[in-house]
C-alpha cells in the first residue's frame, strides 16, 4: 500500500511519524511545495492549558502516549491580561510557547527529523494526480481552499489580522492579551515572547470592513510606543475559520486546518493539527474508523465557536467585567493549572442554546479568496 502526504506541515509529518512508528507495511511519500521545511515567516504560537484540560502539558502528552518528543520555547508561567480600563495579573502556570516556520527550533523542523520516510520538495503534483496514483491520500496542506469541492466546507469566520515580529525587551514567561473593540472589533490582540530580546505582536478581528491597520496603530502606539521596533510586519485578510463537511471522502484523509484542526474560541490549533494526524496514521495502520476518532474533536471545534460567539457579543464594559473576573478567586481557580474545564462546559451549554446559527454558511464552491502581504520589512535591524 502506497501512501502519499500532501504536504509536509506540522499535521502531515506527525501523520508521517506515527505511521512509521505503528509499523505502517508501505510506503509513505510527503509532498511539499515549498523548498523546505519550515520556510516563510517566522510565527510564534501559544500552546494553552486552560484550552487544552485535561491535558496540562501538551509536550508531556505526545512524549507518553505516541513517543513524540518536542521542545518548546518556554514554559510560560503567568498572564497579563487588559480590557479597555482594567488589567488582571495571573501567576502560575498558564502552557507553552513554540516557534513555527522559519526558525531553528520551529515544531515543524522538530518533527521533520524524527521522520524517516522521504519528502519530495518542490511538488507540483496535484491533489487530484496523488490521489489517483496512491491507494491514500492525506490532505495535510493548512488551508481549507484545498478541500475538494465535492466535499465542502462550512466557514464560521472568515478573518483579518496583522502580525509582527518586533525588537524589544519581553520576560519570556509571560504572555499578555487584549480584549478592546477600540484595536479590534469583535477580536483579540496578544503578545507571546520568543525571547527576552524577541517577541510576536498579533491582532486579529472579523469585522472584514474595519481599518484594521488604524486599530494595529492605535494599539501600539498606546501600549508601546517607541519601546519596540518592529522586525516584520504582515497583514492576512480572508483566513477562513470553518470544518470541512467530512474528514475522509473515498481515499481521502483530511488532516490540520484542512480537517478544521482548530479551536475557534481563540485561533490555537497546533496541539489539534498534531492529534488528527497521529489520528488518521491509527485509523489507516489500525483500520479503524477516522470519522468516529473525531467526534470528540469536533464537539471541541463547536463548543469553543459558541464561545468566540459570546466573546463577539461583549462590548467594551463587558471585557473590563470579563477582566475583573479574572482577578477575583472564582477567576484564579478557573486558571489553576489542572482544574475543571469551565471553558468546555460553558461552551458546550452555549452551543445547546444557541445551536451555532451565528455566521455559520456552508460553501460548496470555491471559498473567499485568501491574501497575504507584507507590510513592513526590517530584517537589517
Amino acid at each position: 500500500m502506497r501512501v502519499a502526504i500532501y504536504g509536509a506541515g506540522v499535521s502531515g509529518l506527525a501523520c508521517a511519524f506515527e505511521l512509521e512508528r505503528l509499523g505502517f507495511a508501505g510506503e509513505i511519500h510527503l509532498f511539499e511545495e515549498k523548498h523546505g521545511v519550515g520556510v516563510g515567516n517566522l510565527w510564534i504560537e501559544f500552546i494553552s492549558e486552560l484550552f487544552n484540560r485535561p491535558v496540562v502539558d501538551m509536550f508531556a502528552y505526545l512524549g507518553q502516549h505516541h513517543n513524540l518528543y518536542l521542545s518548546p520555547l518556554h514554559t510560560i508561567e503567568g498572564s497579563f491580561n487588559f480590557g479597555p480600563t482594567k488589567m488582571a495579573k495571573y501567576d502560575g502556570y498558564v502552557g507553552h510557547t513554540v516557534a513555527r516556520g522559519n526558525h531553528e527550533l520551529s515544531i515543524e523542523k522538530q518533527i521533520f527529523k524524527l521522520v524517516r520516510s522521504p519528502v519530495h520538495f518542490n511538488s507540483q503534483y496535484t491533489l487530484k494526480e496523488l490521489q489517483s496514483e496512491y491507494d491514500i491520500v492525506i490532505l495535510a496542506s493548512g488551508n481549507l481552499h484545498d478541500v475538494p469541492s465535492e466535499i465542502g466546507v462550512r466557514v464560521d469566520r472568515y478573518v483579518h489580522f496583522y502580525h509582527a515580529i518586533v525588537e524589544g525587551e519581553f520576560d519570556p514567561k509571560r504572555v499578555k492579551m487584549w480584549l478592546n473593540h477600540h484595536y479590534g472589533p469583535q477580536g483579540y490582540a496578544y503578545l507571546i515572547p520568543e525571547s527576552e530580546k524577541l517577541a510576536m505582536i498579533s491582532l486579529t478581528t472579523p469585522v472584514q470592513e474595519f481599518q484594521l491597520v488604524k486599530g494595529w496603530n492605535r494599539l501600539i502606539n498606546e501600549v508601546w510606543g517607541d519601546k519596540i521596533k518592529i522586525r516584520n510586519l504582515h497583514e492576512v485578510r480572508n483566513a477562513p475559520l470553518g470544518e470541512p463537511m467530512v474528514r475522509q471522502y473515498k481515499n481521502l484523509f483530511l488532516i490540520g486546518n484542512a480537517g478544521g484542526a482548530i479551536l475557534p474560541a481563540m485561533g490555537f490549533g497546533l496541539f489539534r493539527a498534531i492529534l488528527s494526524g497521529l489520528l488518521a496514521a491509527d485509523a489507516i495502520v489500525n483500520n479503524k474508523d477516522y470519522e468516529a476518532l473525531l467526534v470528540k474533536h469536533k464537539k471541541e471545534y463547536q463548543w469553543s465557536l459558541a464561545l468566540r460567539n459570546m466573546l463577539e457579543m461583549l462590548d467594551n464594559e463587558q471585557f473590563d467585567q470579563v477582566v475583573d473576573g479574572m482577578d477575583s478567586l472564582m477567576g484564579r481557580y478557573m486558571l489553576n493549572a489542572g482544574s475543571v474545564n469551565f471553558l468546555r462546559v460553558a461552551g458546550r451549554l452555549l452551543a445547546t442554546f444557541t445551536r451555532q446559527t451565528k455566521k455559520s454558511f456552508p460553501v460548496t464552491g470555491t471559498l473567499l479568496e485568501f491574501e497575504g502581504r507584507t507590510v513592513e520589512e526590517n530584517q537589517h535591524r
